[in-house]
């Protein structure tokens, strides 16, 4: 009896054996069923996208090559026997019946704005040509006509206000401030943010490149009297002195730890100094903040208007939103990179100012106070509101608040530049003051503080080539 009873518990210990194979098999056989479900659906997307993006593609294609076509003269209208080029509106409504342009893309378009399919900007703007030597009239024909400086380049997606090289070229990144003009009464009415192209004709004057291939700032002490002199960087007892790129790092350094909640990195600085480095190499200049920044959201605007950050606000929040008003990435749809300005961009303009032989005899980067060109009567105004704190089209760079920049003294503090209104013991464009403040101390621990945005270049607009355009007087 045993016997058999062993021989039963075997049998049935096998059969448990073989049910236990048969249900892996075909749990195996489920999970391959639904993994190959899944990589359809996954292909299946790729191939969409890929679709999606090959039509937007071919879209452009057509309605690029439609832009050009009228831009240049050669859509034609026939009417009565005579050859006349297609109506603008025309040619946008057209577009729009055959399905190439949305609704919402026609009406950008007729207000004059730019559309971007595929990522790539289309203007009906009309140019001038041999075709067609008439751009569309004014609506106001008693405005005088001129040319946009032709050795300022404009960004794409940025259009001109006003001004000449040498008083101060205003663009704007809103189509509504186009050829408004750069007098003080038309600032105060601008709706877009604004910036004021700085010449660097010497680009060597403003970087020094490392043997490395890397670059450095030259950064410049300004004395009354005397040229402006590169200050060199030393470190005596440890301390470093004012340089750029920097970056605070080490265990427990506070860009170490602030910059993971930043995106700031010293691979990341330094790649960023770079690009504009390269900008201005390739441009011969750079575009600076028309006036102090406010926060807008998180981002920076450059408009007359209020300053007054919030209580908490530091050196990293400020950073961190100049780079995402017009940032490095496939989001933005602007040929400018935005950046919090850096020393040298500072001294740049500083030393631009002082080739004019009416600032450089008031002696106006060295004592701005004295003739009146910046606020340091102890009380904060709204940026851009007192036309005497303008200098070439750029407000309020002297006094009023302290502006953040990139420029790093020893290894803990950044360096906040052009006095301030509530600091008497400074009182010029060019003052350098660290004075113990580190980037993480708040906008309510210290004077009160801001910056200044500054872009670099990326692709030029040829939206103004070759065409008279109107300057208000």
């Amino acid at each position: 009896m045993q016997n058999k009873k062993a021989k039963k518990s075997t049998l049935h210990t096998y059969g448990n054996r073989g049910i236990t194979l048969i249900a892996l098999v075909i749990t195996i056989v489920i999970l391959l069923i639904l993994l190959g479900v899944v990589l359809k659906v996954v292909l299946d997307k790729g191939v969409v996208d890929k679709a999606k993006a090959s039509n937007e593609e071919q879209r452009y294609a057509i309605v690029k090559d439609e832009e050009t076509k009228w831009t240049s003269g050669k859509l034609t209208d026939e009417r009565g026997g005579t050859s006349s080029t297609e109506a603008r509106d025309t040619v946008i409504d057209r577009l729009f019946e055959q399905g190439l342009i949305t609704e919402e893309e026609r009406d950008s378009l007729k207000e004059k704005q730019t559309i971007y399919i595929a990522d790539k900007p289309i203007e009906f703007y009309e140019k001038a040509s041999e075709e067609n030597p008439e751009p569309d009239p004014d609506p106001d024909p008693d405005t005088p006509s001129g040319e946009v400086p032709d050795d300022v380049p404009i960004p794409d997606g940025f259009y001109y206000v006003g001004g000449e090289k040498d008083t101060g070229v205003v663009i704007s990144d809103d189509i509504n401030d186009e050829f408004k003009g750069d007098d003080h009464e038309t600032a105060q009415e601008l709706e877009g943010n604004q910036y004021v192209w700085i010449p660097v004709d010497n680009p060597d004057e403003m970087f020094t490149t490392n043997s490395d291939g890397s670059y450095s700032g030259k950064l410049y002490n300004f004395t009354a009297g005397k040229e402006p002199e590169v200050i060199e960087e030393f470190e005596i007892f440890g301390v470093k002195n004012y340089r750029e790129p920097a970056f605070f790092g080490g265990i427990g350094g506070m860009d170490t730890w602030n910059g993971l909640v930043y995106n700031f990195s010293e691979s990341g600085q330094e790649a960023e100094f770079k690009a504009m480095v390269e900008s201005v190499k390739q441009y011969k200049g750079f575009y600076l903040g028309r006036y102090e920044s406010e926060m807008e959201g998180d981002k920076l605007a450059s408009k007359v208007g209020d300053p007054n950050l919030g209580e908490d606000t530091h050196w990293y929040h400020l950073y961190s939103a100049a780079k995402k008003t017009y940032p490095n990435d496939e989001t933005n749809t602007k040929g400018a990179v935005s950046q919090m300005v850096w020393g040298c961009q500072w001294d740049a303009a500083c030393r631009w100012f002082n080739t004019f032989p009416e600032l450089k005899d008031d002696n106006y980067v060295t004592d701005s106070k004295t003739p009146g060109k910046g606020n340091f009567n102890s009380s904060l105004i709204n940026t851009g509101t007192n036309e005497n704190y303008k200098v070439k089209n750029i407000y309020d760079m002297a006094g009023n608040y302290s502006e953040q920049t990139m420029e790093a003294y020893d290894d803990e503090y950044r360096v906040r530049r052009g006095g301030s209104a509530v600091d008497v013991t400074s009182n010029a464009v060019t003052n350098r003051n660290w004075s113990f403040y580190k980037p993480n101390d708040t906008y309510a621990s210290v004077y009160k503080f801001t910056t200044r945005l500054a872009l670099y270049i990326t692709e030029a607009s040829t939206r103004y080539d070759n065409i008279d355009v109107p300057i208000p007087d």
